[in-house]
């Protein structure tokens, strides 16, 4: 029987797909072989700096023999001897004044006097050295598995593009099948194509947005997931793990949650973690901090003995304290991976993962049920710090109930029929969730008192319903530990000095909104201290910011009225004010002029009201098809987003 001309087509990619797992892995399995590096170092000889893979390593954790740590230099004081180990693709340089040999595999590789020695492997021959046999084997395990994954893709895109309604396990299925495809392929690929593997996939993505541009007229809630599971997935592969703010304290809590037994946000994290995370957790805002892609040939299938503990303990004090409930999710995925031996690399891309999934199936409910502003609402929920802050922390849960409790109360203003008890209750839990997240956004609450009362059974039930809205997660907040600053003891700016210091704390605070709310409130959500910390192109950021304001004063579809819109936008600054507050009583060294510890991703939930009362339809549009130019645009700001991000973090 011959195969249909999709049949084909799906073949051939699975085959290529294939071909290009099937070196990623082999290269990933011959990455396990370890090479032993002797340098036999002269007496006053000194090794300044080791770097492995373009990475700094701390001089004092390399086995040696008759060297000593002098100002974080190694130093002989007679013939003395260094061992590294190392995998056999890894890149090693090493900077010394002095005389040394190195050994390689007890072959003699280099003897010099001051200065540099460097062993670099290509990745070709990397490539070239790992194929065998074995190889074989992986592609024909690989295929049939790619075959229905990529069927599954296909299968996605024409739901989104035909007349049948998608389901959210279609979301998380298509997902589940994207992550497999990059982990089969992404890390070979970024190693081999640097920068211009973004032609795959932007070329996706913009033949995805085309394919469905009839559907997305009437559903542009399609061109969301599609293109948030793209862009979300690419940014969880090309950002380097732990380069999230605050990542990996976050990821401590969900990876040893149950099993801390103490109060002090203090813990002993594996061995392999803790040599794992080394390699990544430097230099986030630091432009000359380059990493290699090498490191996640050895790092993908690196056996992961979690029972062997580090003797360093790890503080994780400002994650602690915080509510459970954003981690729940990730503590299951990462306690089976756990159990299953997985490598630190992949239990960090699933936790990763998991947190995506939450953040896309409920955007997702929010953008479809929200009546009007639906491309504001896109456009928010595809903000790079948006998906950049789906991993394992808290405010990627905070930002989706945000979003949630503002589209559905949005949904019920505009009803034309009484609410049922269903609906109320539905409304409740997001309100209960944002609770059990951080208590600093309860101004989102009061977005209920939008909702008109005739909406409600009778003017009672509604009076009733609002305030045990707003008043019940305050109380439930109120549960876990809140600080509010101003200890005795404290270096920081306290609640006393405010009340008897008023002018300059005014001064302060409006220092600090003329200094930063450009950034906080719009340029810092895609170029700010989130989606790459090393942004510094003026160029591109100016186009961005451009695209923006194009979507944001085309996108009124309902009038909100001013009274609504000025609520909102109190509602918006009472954030911004509370936000302030925290880090002023909580992380503000007395004598400073302006407010510290501010980052443009604790403002999504007031940008997501304040958007809403300044969105008009300022500028026309009249395109053929608007949604398809709106989602065109969409894939312009995440070309140059990801161009950034790569050329940020990764050496040439």
């Amino acid at each position: 029987m011959f195969l249909t001309k999709k049949e084909k087509i799906i073949f051939i990619l699975s085959f290529i797909i294939g071909i290009v797992a099937t070196l990623n892995f082999s290269v990933a399995q011959y990455s396990k072989n370890n090479v032993e590096y002797k340098i036999e170092v002269n007496d006053q000889t000194k090794i300044n700096q080791i770097k492995i893979n373009a990475t700094n390593m701390p001089i004092e954790d390399f086995e040696t023999e008759g060297l000593v740590v002098e100002e974080e230099k190694l130093v002989a004081n007679e013939d003395s001897k260094l061992y590294i180990y190392l995998s056999v693709v890894d890149d090693i340089e090493i900077n010394y004044e002095g005389q040394l040999s190195v050994y390689k595999a007890n072959i003699l590789q280099e003897v010099e006097t001051n200065g540099t020695y460097i062993n670099e492997i290509s990745v070709w021959n990397i490539i070239a050295s790992s194929m065998n046999w074995y190889s074989l084997l992986i592609f024909v395990i690989l295929y049939p598995i790619l075959f229905l994954v990529i069927y599954n893709v296909k299968r996605f895109l024409l739901k989104l593009k035909g007349d049948e309604n998608i389901k959210l396990r279609d979301i998380v299925i298509f997902m589940i099948s994207v992550f497999i495809i990059y982990t089969s392929t992404f890390y070979i690929l970024l190693s081999i194509l640097k920068v211009v593997i973004l032609v795959f996939v932007i070329g996706f993505s913009i033949f995805g947005t085309y394919l469905i541009k009839d559907k997305i007229k009437e559903k542009i809630e399609y061109l969301y997931v599609f293109l948030a599971t793209i862009f979300g997935i690419t940014m969880i592969f090309c950002i380097p793990p732990y380069n999230v703010p605050d990542e990996y304290a976050h990821f401590v809590k969900s990876f040893a949650s149950y099993e801390i037994n103490d109060d002090k946000g203090v813990t002993y994290m594996p061995v392999s973690f803790d040599n794992f995370s080394y390699k990544y957790i430097h230099g986030m805002m630091d432009s000359s901090v380059k990493y290699n892609t090498k490191n996640y040939f050895s790092d993908i299938l690196e056996d992961g003995d979690y029972d062997i503990v580090s003797s360093k303990p790890f503080v994780y004090t400002n994650t602690k304290y915080l509510k459970i409930l954003p981690y729940l999710p990730s503590i299951p995925v990462i306690y089976v991976a756990r159990m299953l031996n997985f490598s630190p690399l992949v239990i960090s891309l699933l936790g990763r993962f998991t947190s995506l999934i939450i953040t896309v199936v409920l955007s997702y409910i929010a953008i479809k049920n929200i009546p009007y502003f639906k491309k504001l609402i896109v456009m928010i929920a595809l903000f790079p710090i948006f998906l950049h802050q789906s991993v394992i922390n808290q405010d990627y849960l905070t930002n989706l109930m945000a979003l949630l409790i503002v589209a559905f109360t949005i949904k019920y203003k505009y009803m034309d029929r009484k609410l049922t008890y269903k609906e109320l209750g539905i409304l409740s839990i997001f309100g209960i969730c944002l609770a059990f997240c951080k208590f600093g956004y309860f101004p989102v609450l009061l977005v209920v008192f939008l909702i008109p009362n005739i909406n409600f059974k009778d003017k009672k039930t509604a009076i009733i319903f609002k305030l045990l809205f707003v008043i019940v997660p305050i109380l439930l907040s109120f549960t876990g530990n809140v600080s509010v600053g101003g200890g005795e003891d404290t270096p920081y700016y306290s609640i006393k000095y405010a009340l008897t210091n008023v002018v300059d704390t005014i001064k302060i605070y409006l220092t600090t909104a003329w200094r930063r709310m450009e950034l906080d409130i719009f340029r810092g959500l895609f170029d700010g201290f989130g989606v790459s910390t090393k942004w510094n192109y003026p160029v591109t950021s100016t186009i961005i910011v451009a695209i923006y304001l194009l979507l944001i004063f085309s996108s009124k579809d309902k009038e909100l009225g001013k009274g609504n819109r000025i609520f909102l936008a109190i509602l918006s600054f009472m954030i911004i004010f509370i936000i302030y507050s925290a880090m002023f009583l909580n992380w503000t060294f007395l004598g400073e002029e302006t407010i510290d510890g501010l980052q443009p991703r604790y403002f999504i939930p007031a940008v997501t009201m304040l958007y809403l009362a300044v969105s008009n339809n300022l500028i026309k549009l009249k395109f053929k098809n608007n949604e398809l130019f709106y989602g065109m645009c969409l894939n312009c700001i995440y070309l140059i987003s990801f161009i950034t991000i790569l050329i940020g973090f990764y050496s040439a």
